[in-house]
């Protein structure tokens, strides 16, 4: 009898067993194949947006992903930093169904083909300092970086995961760059996958220099999308197959009929991205002319065509009293003993924070912007002020006449009593020409001989950027070449310019926009130092101490009732 209760029991565990392994395979399964995730966090720092995931989940072709940075012998803000990058890809193979292939490798290795990798795709390292031990502090070289690559065709782009080069982290910074990493991988993958590439075509005939000045903001969107040029003299039309058209630093006056053009290209559902010098001078016009210079207006005879539209540049130069760049001067005129002084008339830019274009912009450098109006008589054009001056803003009429000496004066910050004036201004929405009541004879005359059928109105397609600063995509030039958009060259500080253009380009050629990732936030969580260091001994008592009694008391419990039961 108790033989067979024995094998009774025997068997049911072996059901048991077996149940339990099927069910452990068929979650094992379902987890595989499914992804089902909840996010309780209030900022929802572990969700995606619906752009970035419907990217993800139809994917057509495999990715392969390679990370540079490990958790590893790094400092406490970069281990933080990899994990998030790994929380975002896990959650991003998950999605697409383990079409996206995750390795993650250690530079610092013996393996040289990491090494060959990462400068052959221009990868620099960050020297941190990291904490040896007994041996004190060492340097040490970290690689920020992410490698998207298309399994398929090849195709591969690097991805810088730290929003800035320096060696240490901030809170800040730290925050930013997790913010961001969903969005700067996401659109990684979406541009090695594409099938085919938007154009965006810089505009010539008018005076625009597209020479060495503009080398580093041409590179950057050629990495993304298809670069070509237009003369506006010389087309017939602009095709309406380009998605965006970028006119930059003109300096000669557009024609009725090259208006014309432009007018129906936007009418047509053409995106454009102006970026127009509203006053003339450089910091070499100012050399050339022994320190001095006289700011004039440009007439582009395009203000009655944005007017219509929405907003007005107006002749002046915007010198802002809070937020500006620095130029190197010498009393004494000897190089050598030159110091850097206040230059307000290159003004650092905020970005307007609920828009995905700039929002977590650090700052676009700017060099003798003008002010935009504006207008409200168009209330079918949703108008959105992208960038702006900060609080302390002057305004000065055109022509001016400035010295680079008077950096050395100390300005009065009474004096700047305009604040947030607008440079940068996005427009969208239902367009209406500016030619619908009123055709000048050269235009009637262009529009019979090309035969096309004047549209009265953009039937709330297109959209137009307009910029009172051609620079604000322009690279300044050393001896070794030119620099990086955005990089300044007294001091060498890299502003976002970079970011805005090509954000901005993003916004207007894509329909469904990753752009809606920029627009996540999270909480910087920072605790209070001095109850750190005064409760830290209860809080590791609670956090490890708690646990081990739960267990050891739940155990007790347990082992009791089982003696109880079968006593």
């Amino acid at each position: 009898m108790a033989t067979g209760k024995k094998s009774n029991t025997r068997q049911r565990a072996a059901r048991n067993l077996v149940i339990l392994g099927v069910i452990l395979i068929l979650v094992n399964i379902l987890a595989y194949n499914f992804h089902i995730q909840a996010d309780l966090t209030t900022d929802k720092r572990y969700s995606t947006t619906r752009a970035t995931e419907h990217l993800v989940s139809n994917l057509e072709q495999p990715v392969h992903i390679t990370v540079f940075l490990t958790g590893r012998n790094v400092p406490a803000a970069f281990q933080r930093l990899a994990k998030s990058t790994q929380d975002v890809l896990l959650n991003f193979k998950k999605i697409s169904k383990h079409k996206i292939d995750v390795v993650t490798v250690d530079p610092n290795g013996d393996d040289t083909t990491v090494l060959r990798t990462l400068r052959d795709f221009g990868m620099e390292g960050v020297i941190a300092t990291i904490d040896a031990g007994k041996q004190g502090t060492q340097q040490k070289m970290i690689f920020p970086w992410v490698l998207v690559e298309n399994v398929q065709t090849g195709a591969a782009i690097p991805v810088f995961i730290q929003e800035t080069n320096a060696p240490q982290l901030s809170r800040t910074v730290l925050n930013k760059s997790e913010m961001l990493l969903e969005y700067n991988i996401a659109n990684a993958i979406s541009q090695v996958t594409k099938k085919e590439r938007e154009t965006v075509v810089f505009l010539t005939g008018n005076g625009e220099d597209l020479g060495y000045n503009y080398m580093s903001a041409i590179g950057h969107l050629a990495n993304y999308y298809l670069i070509d040029t237009l003369n506006l003299k010389m087309a017939g039309h602009i095709p309406p197959e380009i998605n965006t058209l970028i006119i930059s630093s003109p300096y000669e006056a557009f024609s009725e009929v090259e208006k014309y053009k432009l007018d129906q290209y936007l009418m047509r559902g053409g995106n454009i991205f102006m970026l127009l010098n509203q006053a003339t001078g450089s910091l070499d016009s100012f050399r050339q002319g022994n320190g001095k210079y006289n700011v004039l207006p440009v007439d582009l005879n395009l203000s009655d065509l944005l007017f219509d539209y929405g907003v007005r540049i107006n002749p002046n130069v915007l010198a802002d009293g809070a937020e500006y760049e620095m130029i190197p001067l010498s009393k004494s005129g000897r190089k050598e003993e030159s110091m850097l002084y206040p230059w307000i008339y290159f003004p650092v830019l905020s970005g307007n924070a609920d828009h995905p274009v700039t929002k977590n912009l650090d700052g676009v450098l700017g060099r003798f912007v003008s002010s935009i109006d504006v207008l409200d008589q168009n209330d079918e054009i949703e108008k959105t002020v992208l960038l702006s001056t900060s609080r302390y803003t002057k305004k000065l009429s055109l022509p001016l006449s400035l010295s680079l000496f008077d950096a050395v004066i100390e300005f009065n910050i009474a004096e700047f009593n305009a604040s947030h004036i607008p440079v940068a201004v996005l427009l969208e929405g239902n367009f209406r020409s500016h030619y619908a009541d009123r055709q000048p004879a050269e235009v009637q005359a262009y529009i019979q001989q090309s035969g096309q059928q004047p549209l009265t109105g953009s039937g709330g397609k297109g959209k137009l950027i307009v910029v009172s600063d051609g620079d604000v995509i322009y690279n300044d030039i050393v001896s070794q070449g030119p620099l990086d958009l955005g990089q300044y060259i007294y001091g060498g500080y890299r502003y976002d310019n970079k970011s805005f253009l090509l954000n901005a380009v993003e916004y207007l050629s894509n329909e469904h926009h990753l752009l809606e990732a920029r627009n996540k936030s999270f909480s910087n969580r920072i605790l209070d130092p001095q109850r750190v260091k005064q409760e830290r001994a209860r809080w590791q008592l609670v956090n490890i101490g708690v646990p081990v009694i739960m267990i050891l008391l739940l155990g007790g419990i347990w082992g009791f009732v089982r003696k109880k039961r079968y006593a």
